[in-house]
Parts: C-alpha cells; sequence; structure tokens
C-alpha cells in the first residue's frame, strides 16, 4: 500500500483507521477546557485502555489515562453522549471478541449498538496497549491486539485478536463513519522491554481499502516513546493536541476549524517527530494511508466572551487535552502554551459564574471564608498549569531579573520542584520581568479567581469531592505519595480546568490583601486592595506540611509581603 495516497477516494461509509503505536499511553486527562459543542445522539465509541498485564508482561505505564484522554475528546469536541461511550479496562480476549466479533460471529455488541441507529452511526473505536506480530515465523506477519490475559512467548491465534479481523468486522457495520485509534506497538519490542524473543519481520497496516484512512504512530521497526513529564504516550498526545486544534493551526492547517488527516500527519511531522528525537535519541515517524482531506474532527467554536451581559456568564466546561505551542496563542477555551522557551506554560480558562467562600454547615469552615457571594468572570484568561518552578525561576535570575536573588531549595532539589522561599514582593519581582521578557501582561491571580480555577466549576470542599481521599494532593494527611517536602509539579492529576496542584504543595500568593470577610468584597473577580484589615497578602491552597483542612477550596490564609519560607510559591496569571 502506498504510505500517504489520496487516490483511494472518498466514500459516504469511511472507515477510518488510525493505528497509533505507543508502548505506554497519554493522560490525562489531562484534560482541558474546550467548548462543548452539541451532542452527537448517533456517536458510539468504544475506548479500551490495556495497562495491567498478566505474567512478565510489561504493563503499558499510562493506557489508563490513555483512554481517559480519548473519552473526554469524544465527549468534549465531537459531542458523544456519554452513555454511548464504553470505557473498559484491562480488556481480555473474550471482551475483544464479544465488542467486534469474530471470524465466525462477526456481528458484536458494537455493531448491535450501531444497527439500533439505521446506519447513522458514528463511530469511533481506540486500543491503547500492546500489539504484536503474528506468526512470527512468517516474512509477512501482521498486527495483533494483545488482550491483558494473553502470553506473547505462547501465542496462538485463540490468544490475540488480529487487525485484519477488526478491520473485516467494522467493515460489515451499517454506519455514517468508523474510526479507529490503536496506540500499540507492533514490532515485538516495547520501550518499557522486549514483548518477544525475537523481533519479526511485520506488516501493520490493514489491507488496502478504497474506505480507509490510517495513521500510523511508528515507521516499521520503530519504537514509540512517551512523555513521562505529561504522563502522556508521546504519539497520542501529539495527536490530541492536533485532533483537538493544534493541527488546525499555523504550520499545519487552513484554519478553518477542521481537522483533516493531512493536517494531522503534518502536526504529528513537526511536533512528535521532533521531539522523539531530541528526548530519546530516536526516530518515531507517523505514517499516513488513505484519503488524506478525510475529515477527522470538526471543532467547536469558541463561544462570545460576556463582557457585561444580563444572562448568567458560561459556567466552567471540562477541560480539553494539552494545546503547547511556544509562541503562538488562541483564545480556544483549555488551549496550552507558552510566550517563550522559559515563561512557564499556561492554560486558557473561560468566563464563568460561581459562588465564592464556603456554606455554614462545611466542615472545617472558618469565618472568613464569607458571607458567600456570586463572582462572575467576564472574560476569558490564562493561568499557569503548574506552580512557577525553580527553574523558571533560575532563569528570571539568569536573565537578569529578580533581583539576582536564588532561594533556597532545602536540598529537595530544583528544576521542576515548586520554587519556595519566595515572599510576595519576589513574585512580583518576577512578573515584571516575565512581563518584560514577552511583552504580555503578567501579574498574580486575585484571590476570586484563584478560587474560581481551584474550584473548577465544583461546589464540594476539594475540587474532587468533601473527602480528602488518598493521593489526591501532597500535604500532610493527604496520604501517598507523601515525603514530608514539595513534590514536583505535576505530581497529581489535573483538576477540570487542567490545572495542576491548586491544592496542596505550596501555598500560592495571590494579589489581595487580606480583609476578614467578604461583605464588601468586588464581584467582578478582580483584586480587592482597598480598605485592608492588615498589610498582609493572601495566600491560598495549602501546602506539603498543611492538614487536610487547610487544602478546602475556600480556605484562606494571609502573611507578611517582606518574609520568606519554604511553604510558599505562586502561579502566574496572565491577561488575554
Amino acid at each position: 500500500m502506498q504510505i500517504g495516497m489520496i487516490g483511494l477516494g472518498r466514500m459516504d461509509r469511511r472507515i477510518r483507521i488510525c493505528l497509533v503505536h505507543a508502548a505506554a499511553a497519554l493522560a490525562a486527562a489531562l484534560l482541558c477546557t474546550v467548548p462543548a459543542r452539541a451532542e452527537n445522539p448517533n456517536g458510539i465509541a468504544v475506548i479500551i485502555g490495556n495497562k495491567d498485564y498478566s505474567g512478565t508482561t510489561p504493563d503499558v505505564l499510562y493506557a489508563d489515562n490513555d483512554a481517559r484522554a480519548m473519552r473526554a475528546f469524544v465527549v468534549e469536541v465531537l459531542g458523544f453522549p456519554e452513555r454511548n461511550v464504553f470505557l473498559i479496562d484491562n480488556a481480555t480476549h473474550l471482551q475483544l471478541v464479544n465488542w467486534f466479533g469474530s471470524d465466525r460471529a462477526p456481528r458484536g455488541e458494537l455493531a448491535e449498538r450501531a444497527a439500533l441507529l439505521g446506519g447513522a452511526a458514528e463511530i469511533v473505536v481506540f486500543y491503547s496497549g500492546h500489539g504484536v506480530p503474528f506468526p512470527l515465523a512468517h516474512d509477512q506477519a501482521r498486527g495483533h491486539l494483545l488482550p491483558v490475559d494473553a502470553n506473547p512467548q505462547r501465542l496462538n491465534e485463540q490468544s490475540v485478536y488480529p487487525l485484519d479481523l477488526l478491520q473485516q468486522n467494522l467493515a460489515r457495520i451499517p454506519a455514517r463513519s468508523i474510526t479507529v485509534y490503536l496506540d500499540a506497538c507492533f514490532s515485538g519490542n516495547s520501550a518499557a522491554g522486549g514483548l518477544l524473543g525475537v523481533s519479526a519481520t511485520y506488516q501493520v497496516l490493514p489491507r488496502e481499502s478504497p474506505n480507509l484512512t490510517m495513521v500510523t504512530a511508528t515507521d516499521r521497526g520503530q519504537v514509540a516513546f512517551w512523555d513521562g513529564d505529561a504522563r502522556l504516550g508521546l504519539f497520542t498526545r501529539y495527536l490530541l493536541d492536533g485532533l483537538r486544534g493544534g493541527a488546525d493551526g499555523a504550520g499545519a492547517g487552513n484554519g478553518d476549524g477542521r481537522v483533516t488527516a493531512r493536517e494531522a500527519k503534518a502536526f504529528l511531522d513537526r511536533e512528535m517527530s521532533g521531539r522523539a528525537l531530541a528526548r530519546f535519541g530516536s526516530r518515531q515517524d507517523a505514517l499516513l494511508a488513505g484519503p488524506a482531506d478525510v475529515v477527522l474532527a470538526v471543532l467547536p467554536a469558541a463561544p462570545q466572551q460576556a463582557v457585561a451581559a444580563p444572562t448568567p456568564a458560561p459556567a466552567p466546561t471540562a477541560p480539553a487535552g494539552p494545546q503547547v505551542a511556544v509562541g503562538v496563542f488562541t483564545r480556544n477555551h483549555g488551549d496550552v502554551f507558552r510566550d517563550c522557551a522559559e515563561c512557564p506554560e499556561l492554560v486558557v480558562v473561560p468566563a464563568g459564574r460561581f459562588t465564592m467562600g464556603s456554606p455554614a454547615n462545611e466542615v472545617g469552615r472558618e469565618g472568613g471564608e464569607g458571607p458567600q457571594r456570586t463572582v462572575t468572570i467576564a472574560r476569558a484568561f490564562a493561568v499557569g498549569k503548574y506552580e512557577v518552578t525553580f527553574a523558571e525561576w533560575d532563569a528570571c535570575v539568569a536573565g537578569g531579573g529578580c533581583g539576582g536573588y536564588r532561594p533556597s531549595d532545602e536540598g529537595w532539589g530544583r528544576g521542576r520542584q515548586p520554587v519556595i522561599n519566595v515572599n510576595w514582593d519576589d513574585a512580583k519581582s518576577y512578573l515584571a520581568w516575565l512581563s518584560q521578557r514577552t511583552g504580555q501582561t503578567y501579574r498574580l491571580l486575585s484571590e476570586a479567581e484563584w478560587e474560581y480555577v481551584a474550584r473548577a466549576g465544583t461546589t464540594t470542599r476539594y475540587w474532587w469531592g468533601n473527602d480528602i481521599g488518598r493521593g489526591n494532593a501532597n500535604c500532610s494527611g493527604c496520604g501517598t505519595p507523601y515525603n514530608g517536602q514539595t513534590a514536583p509539579v505535576g505530581s497529581f492529576r489535573a483538576n477540570a480546568f487542567g490545572l495542576h496542584d491548586m491544592l496542596g504543595n505550596v501555598w500560592e500568593w495571590v494579589e489581595d490583601c487580606w480583609h476578614n470577610s467578604y461583605t464588601g468584597a468586588p464581584a467582578d473577580g478582580t483584586a480587592w486592595t482597598t480598605n485592608c484589615s492588615t498589610a498582609a497578602r493572601v495566600l491560598r491552597g495549602g501546602s506539603w506540611i498543611s492538614l487536610p483542612g487547610n487544602l478546602r477550596s475556600a480556605f484562606r490564609s494571609r502573611f507578611t509581603t517582606v518574609i520568606r519560607n519554604n511553604v510558599d510559591g505562586f502561579r502566574v496569571a496572565r491577561t488575554l
């Protein structure tokens, strides 16, 4: 089959198969804010994350995150109803057969559900996990999915699921469109260790078909890598970045609000291939076969910004996958970008309205958390995806800013550790340097903005619920992992706006001076810097040493602007 060919023709009934080879899957969810499109009642998705393999087979570290990231995409961007999105963790061979059928009984559960829509179904199938070539001794070994209960050292036709069979059975389904993404490695090797005793010659792409578009994450014999910092499979991270709009922007697409296979391939060539070579010293090249002009995603239109509208501002939407670009900026909610290579990574947060403060019956409530009030954030703005790191602070010092001050890291390390031992005045000096460096307006969050982005549409004590749980944040009493010090930024999952460590790790300075209550506070989300109760400035979010009650979204603290300590840091905001 000719890779990248366009002459296969467009059919009313298309199967778009994107074979995504990755040793580890994408994550999370990473999940970011994209304006929700209208629900597509004909959408059906089967999403599989095979992470935990039996025996000596290496696990696929991020497969569960990968599957959940794809689930977010099909719901938020493609508009599939959640009731039609089936998420399967650790699929066995029997489950694959039940969903996709067998050679003798090709009509599986997916076909049964699609039949109810009378040929109007728009289907997405996603698989993240291992793949293997089989049979090993044959020069034209074909790609197969590896269920979690299979032993790659004892393969047979009853233990693996052939890609050819998947293609064949999906082609029988009467549907408007079928898109398949397979995040798997088919070389017999993986970045986590060898699957097979030998690496067989293999054929990954299904047989040529006039209604098939295919994108693969690797060329023959290559190994797919992952992004450990972002907990993302490298290919799937950039695939979803592209499908969420990155591939429709400068350098890849034409900005028409649609992402084609050609645009996705160009985006992967630019973003993923270079990153693999730079980080791992090996190539990872995406392949495209089939009609390159097929549309893989239609992007939701950005909503109008409410400036002073009499109707309520739009509520926060669920997050979208990161779209990181240095020096490129769009106003789409959920976009992730930097203004320079050493600048903090930013997430675009939508306008919205929320209730600030805590109700009288909230466990642990303190008097300064009321009275509750409605705050309207009229315009979208950008927020640091993470707390400012030592690496970012040290770049300021190297650039002649921050007064040349190098805060102590307490022996915990610099790099991606959140900067500590910085007071409010230090934070302001960093923001002044960053604004001068980029020509943009960087600032601290107002206290209202901070609580708005920390809650991310929730009303519970914490953004994940009313109980502290385990492993949601870095604090004393938050469960494992806990080392009695700061954790590298991004060590815990993001909230619905795609922001990490809003609660715990380090206290975050905000712009406001301290007031003993919210009586008289601005209702538009701006900083309250007049009629202060004291000269102290507000800190929010709690730290690595805080008890769980102090991590509540409504909890407030204050401190003098000139004293430094190892529990205080900050996060940047940027005006759009």
